[in-house]
C-alpha cells in the first residue's frame, strides 16, 4: 500500500515539474530586449550580464547588448527598436575579428555607444537598463568601412 501511495505521488509530482507552461520559468527570458526608440538615434534597451560583482555584470550586459545590435538584431521587446542588426553581412564578425576583438577589448571603443541609462537600477536578476547611441555606432562603422551606407 505505502508502495502505491509512492509511486502515485511521484508520478504526480513528475507531471507537475513538465507542465511549465504556467510556470515563472517560461516567463523570463535573457534576450536583450527593446524598451523604446529614443527618436534621437538611441535606444533604451534591457540586457542581462554575468560577473562576478555589479560592475563585471553591466560590462557584460553592455558587450552582449552591443554584440545583438550589431550581428543578431533586436527582436525581442517593442518593435521601434527595428529587428535588423546593423551589420547584416554574413560572417562579419568572423570577417573583422581583430576589429572587433579590438572594439570589445576592455579598453575598447564600444563604450562609447552605450551607457547605463542615468537613474536606473541595477537589479538583482542582473538586468541592466542601457541606452545605445546605434547611429552614432553606425556612423563610425561606415567610417571604418565595416558597413556600407
Amino acid at each position: 500500500m505505502k508502495k502505491n501511495f509512492f509511486s502515485i505521488l511521484l508520478v504526480l509530482f513528475l507531471f507537475s515539474c513538465s507542465n511549465t507552461k504556467n510556470s515563472n520559468i517560461t516567463k523570463y527570458t535573457n534576450e536583450t530586449e527593446c524598451v523604446k526608440d529614443n527618436f534621437d538615434g538611441t535606444y533604451v534597451i534591457k540586457a542581462w550580464g554575468t560577473g562576478m560583482n555589479i560592475k563585471d555584470q553591466i560590462i557584460s550586459a553592455q558587450k552582449k547588448a552591443l554584440n545583438d545590435i550589431l550581428f543578431v538584431g533586436l527582436t525581442y521587446g517593442k518593435g521601434e527598436c527595428g529587428g535588423a542588426p546593423v551589420v547584416a553581412e554574413p560572417n562579419a564578425r568572423k570577417k573583422y575579428e581583430d576589429y572587433f576583438n579590438t572594439f570589445f577589448s576592455e579598453n575598447g571603443d564600444f563604450k562609447k555607444y552605450i551607457e547605463v541609462l542615468p537613474g536606473a537600477n541595477v537589479y538583482k536578476n542582473q538586468v541592466v537598463t542601457l541606452v545605445v547611441k546605434k547611429s552614432d555606432l553606425k556612423q563610425k562603422l561606415i567610417k571604418e568601412g565595416i558597413i556600407k551606407q
